[in-house]
């Protein structure tokens, strides 16, 4: 298990002697407007379906998320999150050497190393604001036989285009791409640019309801793949995966894309509108420089004579968790991952970073 992710509020809440629901987080990259009401709704009536076994395999949730994606039923798995499939492929696939374009989310490594598969990162550098060098991925992807890619990759918020990715999957058809598409939700116009419909024999697609419809306790995720992967996929799945309400939840969901793709697009317009007012915090100040994303959490570099150890500690004194990104494969403890939330968050959490790194920077 990882040690150290968004949304640790259970320990910052034992360490400084409060209740978790009193922590601010602007860790975790979920959805601050909450899950849809119609959501909630149909989950308090399906409450009602807990004392019964779900659905073994989903396979109604599978047929009907096929529809919305208009890919084959036989392509799609659901699970307990992303996490649990990010956990199961290295045995589904029997990766033996994989590449991971970072800085990016821990669990990759781990996943791989449990495993006894070699692993080399492909870090992105601060200079090039943590675009990925496409030459660079061309050169080294054919001597692996797998490629993780987070897409936008979480932490930088950075989004390969959909085309660049096809091309990678086009050229080196031995090589195995790992695409989690987790956070293309948040991205404006993020539909356009999901690799779910390119069903190549190469191309697995991660896909997470949890963050956008703001439902992480539910575990609820998807994943893509070349049909002919079904048996293996399934053989290495444990049975059950997805509990009655995520099933439930995620039905839901695909049944409904009009009233998702609504909330989705008032998340996306609601999320542009205070990541800007939160940056502008932030424009003389010389202490910490934000980096470009396509999303609604994005990372700052402090200046040299600051730690994200320290910032952190002064803010969860004042009960708000930020991300230091320092276990980060490629960042360090001048990196911090701030995540958007409501007005009222967002000026608090602002107003205490203005006031340590102004106190501090003197």
């Amino acid at each position: 298990m990882i040690i150290g992710h968004g949304g640790n509020i259970h320990t910052l809440a034992r360490q400084i002697g409060c209740a978790p629901g009193e922590i601010l987080d602007m860790s975790s990259n979920i959805n601050p407007l909450g899950p849809m009401p119609e959501l909630m709704a149909h989950l308090q009536e399906a409450l009602r379906s807990i004392s019964a076994l779900p659905e073994v395999d989903a396979g109604e949730l599978l047929i009907s998320a096929a529809a919305r994606f208009g890919v084959d039923a036989d392509g799609i798995a659901a699970g307990n999150g992303t996490t649990e499939f990010i956990y199961a492929l290295p045995k589904i696939l029997g990766i033996r050497k994989a590449l991971i374009l970072g800085p990016t989310y821990a669990d990759y490594e781990d996943a791989c190393l449990r495993h006894g598969a070699e692993v080399h990162h492909l870090i992105g550098n601060a200079t090039d604001a943590f675009i990925p060098d496409m030459s660079r991925i061309q050169f080294m992807a054919p001597f692996f036989d797998t490629v993780f890619i987070c897409n936008p990759n979480n932490p930088t918020g950075i989004l390969i285009p959909k085309n660049e990715v096809e091309s990678l999957l086009s050229d080196f058809p031995k090589t195995r791409f790992i695409i989690d598409e987790s956070y293309l939700p948040f991205v404006e116009g993020g539909e356009t640019q999901s690799l779910i419909p390119f069903n190549a024999p190469n191309r697995i697609v991660l896909y997470s309801l949890s963050k956008i419809f703001s439902i992480p306790g539910l575990r609820a995720g998807l994943m893509f793949f070349h049909p002919r992967l079904k048996k293996a996929v399934y053989r290495r799945l444990v049975p059950w995966s997805a509990n009655t309400l995520s099933q439930s939840a995620v039905l839901f969901l695909m049944n409904h894309p009009e009233l998702s793709q609504k909330f989705i697009e008032k998340s996306r317009r609601f999320l542009q509108k205070e990541k800007t007012w939160f940056l502008k915090q932030f424009d003389s100040m010389e202490e910490i420089r934000f980096f470009l994303s396509r999303t609604a959490f994005m990372i700052g570099c402090l200046a040299n004579r600051h730690e994200a150890t320290r910032i952190c500690s002064h803010l969860a004194q004042h009960r708000i968790l930020i991300r230091n990104c320092k276990n980060f494969s490629g960042l360090s403890d001048q990196y911090v991952r701030i995540s958007i939330k409501t007005r009222s968050y967002n000026r608090k959490c602002a107003r205490h970073m203005l006031e340590y790194l102004m106190k501090e920077g003197f």
